[in-house]
């Protein structure tokens, strides 16, 4: 979408609205003509996996991740996202990394995970909680394209990977996720307005030099996030951003 508005809420608009991306005028040429080419690669990626795959609708991929430590005893230095990943994600996030990094694409990975995770345990039963858990998945899987990559990270969220993804884009998914989650219940305490913290990190980005450098900012963006009080979204670029999404 090329558009004459140029702000983060018109781009955050058109991207909700189905553009797979977004460009303001005045534009350059080629930088209009590389967006093209990224955008076709990445078509190229999907038509790739598609036929590897024996289908094109399958939901987007998701690997578990055993955590290095439970919910229950995160250590400070997990608040940079330093946890001990298993070689799945590893592998897939230096793929991604490095196909950004090659053609210059953008690449955005984000963290959700539940708001008052310890609380929800001390109410109710590690079923029920796993199955809010569970039910956020859905939310994801609906909030992202095939192309994007899921990864259950822990017990109470998950780590996204969005090739070919610039900051309103990541935004657009982020609050999408933020506001479904708010609609989830609990039917043990049908009451309950369940919410998500998010964090965001970028490639390219100033402070982004490889991919354990996004994990990190994606970590630190997420505690951002969790210690304003949950329910936001903290983008980290070249400073730390947080937005509250609102139902409309």
């Amino acid at each position: 979408m090329v558009s004459t508005r140029n702000s983060v809420n018109a781009r955050v608009e058109g991207l909700r609205s189905g553009a797979d991306d977004y460009l303001g005028k005045p534009y350059d040429a080629e930088e209009l003509r590389a967006r093209v080419e990224a955008l076709l690669r990445t078509r190229k990626v999907i038509a790739e996996r598609a036929a590897a795959e024996g289908g094109d609708e399958e939901p987007p991929e998701e690997v578990p991740v055993a955590p290095a430590a439970s919910a229950r005893s995160r250590g400070d230095g997990e608040s940079k996202g330093s946890r001990v990943l298993n070689e799945a994600f590893t592998r897939r996030a230096e793929e991604e990394f490095d196909r950004a990094e090659r053609y210059s694409d953008p690449l955005a990975c984000l963290r959700v995970e539940l708001d008052n995770f310890e609380t929800l345990l001390k109410r109710h039963s590690s079923e029920a909680v796993a199955g809010l858990v569970r039910s956020l998945r859905d939310v994801i899987e609906i909030s992202v394209r095939k192309i994007d990559l899921v990864f259950r990270l822990d017990e109470r969220g998950y780590i996204l990977l969005l090739p070919n993804t610039h900051f309103p884009g990541a935004l657009a998914v982020a609050e999408r996720i933020s506001l479904d989650t708010s609609k989830l219940v609990l039917d043990a305490e049908p009451n309950l307005r369940c919410t998500v913290s998010v964090g965001v990190s970028f490639f390219p980005n100033k402070d982004t030099h490889s991919v354990q450098d996004l994990i990190d900012l994606v970590g630190a963006a997420l505690e951002r996030a969790r210690s304003e009080g949950g329910g936001k979204i903290c983008l980290f670029q070249h400073q730390g951003y947080l937005y509250a999404p609102e139902a409309s």
